[in-house]
């Protein structure tokens, strides 16, 4: 009796020391890496950036919410964002796919713009195995099995989550500008600017338009006498003196509001950038 109960005392807990291990190491072998800059730059869509997060956005080219995201994975400028094709809806995706490891790079605009119209790119090129096989090394290690996916940092999110992460602005000199309050200074959508804002001090020697030009920012701020002689930074019809009168006195009480905000941290009598992280620099 004594002997049947250490047996099964003894398989009792080589099970759990089994199970316990198989638990643990899974996970494991199947955890998600970040592809790199030198081995996946193919798959990149915007390029490389040290400092961004990285998005891997998962595709079958006949998905037609695949087609759908392609403008908005374009606005994903904050992000260094690879694009994968996972060819789980059938023998025909499989086939789109073979077209387009045919051409020079995976992803590219030709092949965005074929896939939008249900078509092949029409590359000449033998298939690219190499490519093809760091594709496939991907999909398997994330175990696609929806179209698209997407995942930041190894994570799976949803577009709408990663759109609201993108339109997300950083604090500047510690404080969190609402910007909303600042609609009126806004010169590009938030997706095309390289930089936050721009300020613009009135003794500043550069025509206004060649400045926000070269920077291209998000929102601009013009001192006093600077947006008196510009008046369409006000977003007025020139003949509409009602609207530019209004306009220009609430541009110039939201430029002090702004102004304010910082109190002695900045300089408004010297040209001022914010880039898109939220540093200012007086170049």
């Amino acid at each position: 009796m004594v002997k049947t109960n250490s047996t099964c005392l003894y398989k009792f807990w080589l099970t759990i020391t089994l199970l316990f291990t198989f638990s643990v190491a899974e996970p494991v072998q199947s955890a998600n890496f970040i592809p790199t800059e030198s081995e996946y730059y193919p798959f990149l869509v915007n390029g490389w950036d040290p400092k961004r997060k990285t998005v891997l956005v998962f595709k079958d080219p006949y998905c037609p919410y695949c087609i759908n995201a392609i403008s908005d994975i374009e606005k994903l400028t904050k992000f260094n964002v690879f694009v994968f094709w996972a060819p789980i809806l059938g023998e025909r995706s499989k086939q789109r796919v073979d077209d387009i490891f045919q051409c020079r790079s995976p992803v590219n605009k030709k092949i965005f713009d074929a896939m939008m119209v249900r078509k092949s790119p029409n590359c000449d090129r033998p298939i690219n195995h190499k490519l093809k096989a760091l594709n496939q090394r991907v999909v398997d290690n994330y175990n696609i099995f929806a179209v698209p996916s997407i995942f930041i940092s190894g994570k799976q999110v949803s577009l709408a989550q990663l759109m609201k992460e993108s339109n997300k602005r950083p604090a500047v000199n510690g404080v969190q500008v609402n910007w909303k309050r600042f609609k009126l200074m806004q010169q590009h959508a938030n997706h095309e600017a390289k930089t936050l804002a721009l300020l613009i001090p009135n003794n500043h020697p550069q025509v206004p338009a060649q400045v926000v030009d070269s920077y291209k920012p998000e929102f601009v701020f013009l001192a006093n006498k600077v947006i008196e002689q510009r008046p369409r930074f006000l977003k007025c019809k020139s003949d509409n003196l009602l609207c530019l009168s209004y306009q220009l006195n609430k541009y110039k009480a939201k430029y002090q509001e702004f102004t304010l905000l910082f109190g002695t941290s900045i300089k408004p009598e010297r040209l001022m950038v914010i880039d898109r992280n939220g540093k200012v620099s007086y170049p």
